[in-house]
């Protein structure tokens, strides 16, 4: 397996968090331990770019369970950007793809969390080296 790697930046309208890598038993702590440290304020959403995370299993699935039920009791909402295709099958084949926002990028989710957003994928990555 390879290392999970993970950034986060805030928004304005939102909280933004890469995952790159492979979610195993592994490691899926760190992910979930990371989740919940940079959990979006109030009412705020979460966007999870995932477009290098590889691999996810049941533990790492849990996570980003556990994680859009913290987000959504506080009011806000969970979007999945950019998936990896088997990470993408993983969602739809469980059912989470049906309860979170999917994206196929990050400037449509932004548009889609704060319609009045001007930010580029390049703006939002700009000094994350993402």
């Amino acid at each position: 397996m390879s290392p999970v790697t993970m950034a986060f930046r805030r928004l304005p309208a939102a909280t933004v968090v890469w995952v790159s890598g492979e979610v195993d038993v592994t490691n899926s702590a760190q992910l979930g331990t990371f989740l919940a440290d940079v959990h979006p304020r109030p009412q705020e959403p979460l966007l999870l770019e995932l477009s290098g995370l590889s691999f996810l299993d049941c533990s790492g699935l849990c996570v980003l369970i556990d994680a859009r039920d913290q987000v959504q009791a506080a009011g806000g909402g969970v979007h999945v950007v950019s998936p990896h295709p088997r990470v993408l099958r993983l969602l739809e084949i469980t059912g989470l793809g049906r309860v979170v926002s999917l994206h196929p990028d990050l400037p449509r989710a932004l548009q889609a969390v704060n319609p009045h957003t001007a930010a580029t994928a390049t703006d939002v990555t700009a000094g994350l080296g993402a």
